[in-house]
């Protein structure tokens, strides 16, 4: 477990392995997930993350079936990077 204290400006420093776990080097965004009385903090992802998300799709489709062909993919690649 790792923790981070809270400075009289509101900022905290990320812990080491917390960092190198992430992949976190200086200028990446974090994201903060609400989930009950607990916060959950992950990267937020570049679109060149998703790069080749798609490519087995060969339909095309309008921007509402484009969103929930991304959307089921993000979901099955966030399953599959927790393992």
């Amino acid at each position: 477990m790792e923790y981070a204290t809270l400075t009289k400006q509101n900022q905290i420093t990320v812990p080491m392995k917390v960092r190198d776990k992430l992949k976190l080097k200086p200028s990446d965004k974090l994201v903060f997930y609400e989930s009950g009385d607990s916060v959950i903090v992950t990267k937020l992802k570049s679109i060149e993350d998703f790069k080749g998300l798609l490519k087995d799709y060969k339909v095309e489709l309008g921007k509402q079936g484009n969103e929930s062909i991304w959307l089921d993919r993000y979901i099955r690649y966030e399953e599959q990077a927790e393992k």
